[in-house]
C-alpha cells in the first residue's frame, strides 16, 4: 500500500507557493533572509536525469542567494512519521550524489540544505547535528566529519488558529492535519475543516475530494459521521456523487488498517519474545503500513537470526 502520508506531504508541497511560504514562515530567518525567495523552483522528482533519480524522491527546491549569485541551493524536504537514526545516512547520500554531479559536470559545489519534516507521534529526539552521535573528545571531532539538517516537528509547534501568522491558509491548515494524523483528533480535523471554509479553500471540488480522504484515511471516525460531515461542505450539491467513493476507499482503509496493526503488534511481540526490542524499534514498526511488507517479516522472523537484516525488510 502505498503511503498515504508521503503523498500528501509532497502533493502539498510540490507547490512552488506552499514551499516558498514554508521557507519564510517556518524556517529560521537566519536562513529564509538569505535566499530570493522569488526564485524558488520545486522539481518533480519524476522529472529528474537518470543519475538524479536513484537519489532523489522527495521534494528538492533550488533558489537563489539574496545577492543574486550564480550557486544553486537545494532543500531537500525529507517526511518522516518515525524517528530513523538511518537518516543521516540517507542525507549524507543526497549531499554525495549532488557533489558528485557538480563534479562530473565541472561545476561549483552546490550549497545544500537539508531539512527534515517530521508528524510523527512522539517528539524527536535524534541530534540535528551527525557528529553528536559519537561519544569522543573533541580534539577527535575536529577530525570527523560533520552536517545537520534543519527540523520542524509538529509536535513542538502550536499555531493559533484563530490568529494565524501566516498568509498561506491552505498550507497552515495541511500540515495541522499532517500534525493530527498520529493523535485522533476528531474536534481538531473540523476546526481545520470549518477555517477552510470560512476563507473559501474548500470551494474546489478536487481539493475536497483529496482533503478528505486524507482525513478518511488517518483519523478514526465512522462511515455515519464522515458522511454528516462531507454534506456540510456540499453546498453546490456536487461533492455528494463521489462521497460513496470516498467512503468506500474508507471503509477498504479501515479494513486495511486493522490487518497492518495486527500484523505490527504480531510482529513487535515475536521480536521482543526472539530478539528484545527498543521503543525506537516498536515505533518504526507502527510506522509501516506497507502489508506485504509486514507480512514477508513476520514469515522471516521464524528462520532469520539477525535483528537488523529482518528490520532492513520494512524499510
Amino acid at each position: 500500500m502505498k503511503d498515504k502520508h508521503d503523498q500528501f506531504f509532497k502533493h502539498v508541497f510540490k507547490d512552488p507557493e506552499n514551499t516558498r511560504s514554508f521557507i519564510r514562515d517556518y524556517l529560521p530567518a537566519k536562513v529564509s533572509k538569505e535566499l530570493d525567495l522569488s526564485s524558488v523552483h520545486v522539481h518533480d522528482p519524476g522529472s529528474n536525469s537518470e543519475e538524479e533519480t536513484e537519489y532523489i524522491s522527495d521534494i528538492v527546491v533550488s533558489c537563489k542567494t539574496r545577492n543574486g549569485k550564480s550557486a544553486e541551493l537545494y532543500f531537500l524536504f525529507e517526511h518522516k512519521s518515525y524517528k530513523d537514526k538511518h537518516i543521516y545516512l540517507q542525507l549524507l547520500r543526497y549531499l554525495y550524489e549532488a557533489w558528485s554531479t557538480d563534479y562530473r559536470r565541472k561545476r561549483e559545489y552546490r550549497v545544500v540544505i537539508p531539512v527534515v519534516f517530521y508528524h510523527g507521534k512522539s517528539e524527536w529526539n535524534l541530534p540535528v547535528h551527525f557528529i553528536d552521535n559519537f561519544d569522543v573528545s573533541e580534539n577527535l571531532k575536529a577530525f570527523m566529519l560533520d552536517f545537520s539538517y534543519l527540523l520542524f516537528d509538529t509536535n513542538k509547534w502550536h499555531p493559533d488558529l484563530k490568529n494565524p501568522e501566516t498568509d498561506n491558509i491552505y498550507l497552515l491548515c495541511s500540515m495541522m492535519l499532517m500534525k493530527m494524523a498520529y493523535h485522533n483528533d476528531w474536534e481538531g480535523v473540523k476546526s481545520i475543516l470549518q477555517l477552510m471554509d470560512e476563507k473559501g479553500l474548500l470551494a474546489d471540488r478536487q481539493r475536497v475530494i483529496f482533503i478528505f480522504k486524507y482525513i478518511v484515511y488517518t483519523q478514526e471516525i465512522d462511515k455515519e459521521s464522515f458522511i454528516d460531515l462531507l454534506k456540510e461542505y456540499d453546498e453546490g450539491g456536487d461533492i455528494m456523487p463521489v462521497a460513496d467513493s470516498i467512503r468506500e476507499e474508507g471503509i477498504q482503509i479501515g479494513e486495511l488498517k486493522g490487518e497492518i496493526k495486527r500484523l505490527q503488534e504480531t510482529l513487535i511481540k515475536q521480536m521482543h519474545l526472539k530478539y528484545g526490542i527498543t521503543d525506537a524499534e516498536k515505533d518504526f514498526i507502527k510506522s509501516v503500513t506497507d502489508l506485504d511488507k509486514l507480512d514477508k517479516a513476520t514469515e522471516a522472523i521464524l528462520s532469520e537470526d539477525n535483528k537488523e537484516k529482518l528490520l532492513r525488510l520494512l524499510k
